[in-house]
Order: C-alpha cells, then structure tokens, then sequence
C-alpha cells in the first residue's frame, strides 16, 4: 500500500476548547489515590458515548475537541446538572518542535495578558539517563552505518530451529571479542569468552573474568537456565517481529555475557544493563561480525561497579533486557539491511523493544517506567528527538499496547510496524491501517488514549474502547499487560494509583512537549471556559464526566 502522512488534523464533530493547568508546573497538584483495582471488572457503563455538548453529558460521556494551531473556542458549562464532576485531558498534538502553551481564561478579555506571561517554544530539555543517553549514541551511529554500503551478506535467521553447522563453536571453547570501552563509542577493549551454552538458535558467551572473580553470581545452572529461556523466547519473537540479519551464516544470535557492560555504566555512577550494535554487523576491525547482544552480569559485591543484586539481575533485568535487544537486532535488519530503508527513529524502535518485553513475558520492568510517566505526563512528551528517557518509555510503551489491543490483530500490526520503509508516526498510522476515518491518524489515538488513561481501572466505564484488557499471568510467571490502579507484583513494590491531576483553575497556562498530555480534575464546574491554543502546534482536549 501507499505510505501517506496526513498533516492536516481533522476536526471533530464536537468541536469545543482546550483547559490548560499554569506553566511551568504552578498548578497545584491532587495526589487523589484511587482505589487499588486489579483490572476493569466490568464495571461502569457499558458505552461510552461522545457528546455533543457538556450539557447532556453522563457519567462516563466523553466531550472531545482538536483545535488547529492559532485557534479558539468557548465551552459552555451551562446546563450542566448539580454535582456534576469532571476530569480533562489536555494533548499536544504535535510531533515535533519545541515546548508549546495554550491557554485558558473563564474571561475572554484577558487571554491577551495570559499570552504575554506564557511565550511558546519554552526549552522543556531534561537531562537524560546514562542508558537512555547511551542509546542514543548508539542509534546515532547507527543512523551514520546505515548511509554505508551494506554487509556483504544480507541472509536472515530462518524461524524453525536450524541445526547446528559446522560453524558454531563448541562448549568450553574461547574466543577473543571487541567490546565498547566507553559510553562515547569510539574505542574498544578485549575480553574472552568462553561458550557455556549452545542452542539451536543461541550462543552464550560467558566472560572469563567471571569465572576467575565471581563464579557463584553466575554459574553453570544460572547460565543454562537463561540460555533455554531466551531459546524458547527467540522463536516466539521471530513470529512476531521478524528476523535479524545473518552475516556470518552461523543462524544464530551471539549473547555475551560480560562485566565490561557492567564497566560501562559504573564509570558514570549509573547502571547499563545490555545493548546492541549494528557496527557488528559491518566489517571493521572493531567488529565481532556476527549478531550479538552484550548483556550485564551479576555483581552482588559490586565488583564490577554499582552492586546488582544476583537475583534481582536474573530475575528482573537480564531476561528483559535479552529480547529487548534482540528487538533492536530485528528492527536495524528488516529497516535497514533487508529493507533498503532507514532506521526506525529511536522513541518508536526502543517503545517496540519494551513492547517485546511485554509480549514475551519478560516485561516485569514496565510498570515501574509507566509509573514515572502516569505521575508527570505532562513534561514527558513521546515523540522525541533522541533516545526516550525513562518515563517516556514509559508512556510510549503504554500507547503501543493500547493500540495492540485496540487494533483486532495485534500480532500484524507489529509485524507491520517492523516490515514498513516508513519510520515513526507515518510508520504507527500506515501500520495501524485503520478504516474507520475517526481513528486512522496519530492525533485521534492520542486522543482517545488520553481518555482511556483517565477511565481504566476506575469502575466509571467498561467500553474496551477506554480500558486496557485485563493482565494475564504468562509462563513465565510474570503478567503481562497493563494495569494502571494496582499492585505491580514487579519486585520493586510499584503500586500504580493512574494518573495524576492537577486541580482546574479558571485562569491558566500549560507548557507541553509535543504528544504530552496535561490531565486535571474540575472540581468547581465554570459557566464556561475560553481557549487560546498556541499558533504552533495542533491541540486536543477530553472532557470526562465521571459522576
């Protein structure tokens, strides 16, 4: 099909306005704990309608409006019954540009003074985290990789397990391998490996070292154990994702296990817990030309750095971080080398990895970044120029499970996703291919996602089109799916209680990164609500009744 992006943002029928919170954080906060849920409970309505006026509004209505940049409108309150409550999302619909403020007043006469107080394209750059900013480093090269002349060999991993070929060393045997010396990727050190573990589709490598200085954080079981696991979820991963590249013809994919990615984060204070790199797959002398994923060890005793507590590691950190990996291995072959295309931009590409974490089973990390996102979402944007931090992730992960489920055949829209020459927001609505001209454009999943952020987990609405299906416990005894008002279960002691609102005042600004979200709890309903969206950037709002 024809891969188009459509600029425009299309009105809804009910147009109405945008409420905003102050700048610059001002509006005071609600730490309003919601009751611990653990999934929809069928609970609430039924339907969910979209109204056309606030007045004829009922529990669980939406209101919704998208402005175009530069324009206005007016919400009429009036009519509205006695004791009515109301909770707003607010959404830059933007995805891309700076910092943007819209702004509303209950007086139209002083929007003006409001405009002076909040200029637009305010600098909302926070400091990344040393993984997210090694990422993005990483995808950096890799984008500068990508405008060279291919590997020599293009041929990819078969789905079925592949007989071991005369290539494929033998347990016990050593080998010399580059690692990353530093964060900046310029230099390399070398260590040796030794191979503790063989499949019929992985490698494990297991660094020397450790077996000289910290044998018992990752013995011969533990690594047997994480070889079998990540066997079993390569093959669940391949049906879903695709394959990576081949460029050896060994038809497997090397993992090494190694201090040196330990090294990597504790020589900036931080931990790193694993990553990809495409230079493997280009010849160099730097290269290990093969498919591989470097992946932490434990260190209980922190010999190697920041302490990591073996069964945390192993229990947490190292499963995830394997096919997450493996994702991006997918991801730069079936763009970039299969697909004669470029890399997908680095927010959706490491949103797909935590996606596969998910789906997998191994997403037990997730709750506690989508719990960063839910307490801030309006200084997270998700469309963002380099590696997502954290709490991104977070938000970014939540809106590629939603449209998972929402989709009908999840497992083709992430197939779709990873076999596209299209990258990004043109990439999610030419994937997503949706017919109905209500929900086929990135603004509109926004949107709808805003409310179901609002409504999931509460008891006020059981439309499926506003709730995340219930979690499931997987095989691998970790859940899989989103909760947004629970208990995470993620040995962590994460405890979701949604989102977090701020209280609606009658004279306001809001500073918002491009497809970040403001939410507010209305607890004084206005005779009406004057709106000045930003002349920059496209907004949206979802007005809920929720009593």
């Amino acid at each position: 099909m024809k891969l188009t992006r459509k600029h425009k943002i299309k009105k809804a029928v009910s147009v109405i306005g945008l409420i905003t919170t102050t700048a610059c954080g001002s509006a005071a906060p609600i730490d309003d704990r919601l009751d611990l849920a653990s999934g929809s409970g069928g609970e609430g309505v039924q339907v969910t309608n979209t109204v056309s006026s606030a007045a004829e509004m009922k529990t669980g209505d939406i209101y919704q409006v998208v402005l175009d940049a530069g324009e206005s409108q007016v919400i009429d309150m009036d009519g509205v019954a006695q004791g009515a409550q109301f909770e707003l999302a607010i959404l830059n619909l933007a995805t891309s540009g700076n910092v943007t403020t819209a702004l509303t007043s209950s007086d139209a006469s002083v929007l003006a003074n409001l405009a002076a107080d909040h200029p637009e394209d305010e600098d909302g750059w926070e400091d990344p985290s040393l993984q997210e900013a090694f990422d993005n480093h990483l995808r950096g090269l890799e984008l500068a990789l990508a405008a060279e002349a291919p590997p020599p060999v293009r041929a990819s991993l078969g789905k079925a397990a592949i007989a071991r070929s005369a290539s494929v060393p033998s347990i016990g045997s050593t080998e010399s391998l580059h690692v990353l010396s530093g964060l900046s990727g310029g230099g390399y050190t070398d260590v040796v490996g030794r191979v503790a573990c063989v499949t019929a589709q992985t490698i494990f490598y297991v660094d020397t070292e450790v077996d000289r200085k910290n044998p018992k954080d990752l013995s011969a079981d533990d690594v047997n154990g994480l070889c079998e696991k990540f066997q079993k979820a390569i093959e669940v991963e391949f049906s879903l994702f695709g394959q990576p590249s081949d460029i050896n013809g060994d038809q497997h994919i090397a993992v090494l296990m190694t201090p040196q990615v330990n090294r990597l984060g504790s020589s900036q204070g931080g931990i790193i817990t694993g990553f990809f790199f495409a230079n493997d797959l280009y010849p160099g002398r730097s290269s290990n030309s093969r498919e591989i994923l470097y992946i932490m060890v434990p260190d209980t005793a922190g010999l190697y750095g920041l302490p990591i507590e073996k069964s945390f590691a192993m229990n947490n950190l190292i499963p995830a971080v394997m096919v997450h990996e493996l994702q991006h291995a997918i991801n730069y072959n079936t763009h970039v080398l299969a697909g004669q295309g470029k890399p997908e931009e680095a927010w959706l590409n490491e949103g797909l990895s935590h996606l596969a974490e998910d789906l997998l089973g191994y997403g037990i990390e997730n709750p506690a970044r989508y719990a960063l996102y839910l307490q801030r979402p309006e200084i997270y944007g998700l469309v963002t120029a380099g590696s997502p931090g954290l709490a991104e992730r977070g938000g970014i992960f939540l809106l590629l499970r939603y449209l998972y489920e929402q989709h009908g055949d999840g497992k083709q829209l992430v197939w779709d996703l990873l076999h596209s020459p299209a990258t990004g927001v043109a990439n999610i609505e030419a994937a997503y291919a949706s017919t109905d001209e209500g929900f086929d454009q990135f603004s509109e999943f926004l949107i709808r996602w805003g409310a179901t952020l609002l409504l999931n987990n509460r008891g006020i609405s059981a439309d499926p089109r506003f709730q995340y299906a219930d979690r499931l416990q997987a095989s691998t005894g970790y859940w899989q799916g989103v909760c947004t008002i629970c208990d995470a279960d993620d040995n962590r002691g994460t405890v979701l209680s949604g989102v977090k609102r701020a209280s609606y005042m009658s004279k306001m600004g809001v500073s918002l990164e491009p497809a970040a979200t403001q939410y507010y709890l209305i607890d004084t309903v206005p005779a009406q609500i004057n709106i000045a969206a930003p002349s920059s950037a496209p907004f949206g709002a979802v007005l809920i009744r929720t009593k």
